[in-house]
């Protein structure tokens, strides 16, 4: 079964922990199954609470990001498609 699921952005443009919380208990009592977040630094959130609070609502989690257009990886410039390969290593690591 398909789940469906809402990107934080609707409730929130913030990355404050707070809200964070807060668009996690939003997304739960309207009845979705899960929440996108664009990519969140974890030098800024505090990733392992937010996980937590993810599992105990039973919640599904995307990650997006989007990348600038001197990072774009199907630039045919060479220098242009490393630096978006270079964001996207540093993201996952």
């Amino acid at each position: 079964m398909s789940r469906i699921g809402i990107h934080s952005f609707v409730w929130s443009a913030s990355s404050a922990q707070a809200d964070l919380e807060r668009t996690l208990a939003n997304t739960k009592e309207a009845g979705f199954d899960l929440i996108e977040f664009s990519y969140l630094d974890p030098a800024d959130v505090d990733i392992g609470r937010l996980a937590k609070s993810i599992a105990d609502l039973g919640l599904g989690v995307a990650i997006s990001i989007g990348l600038p257009a001197d990072g774009d990886i199907s630039s045919p410039d060479k220098a242009v498609a490393a630096r978006g390969v270079e964001i996207l290593n540093r993201t996952v690591a």
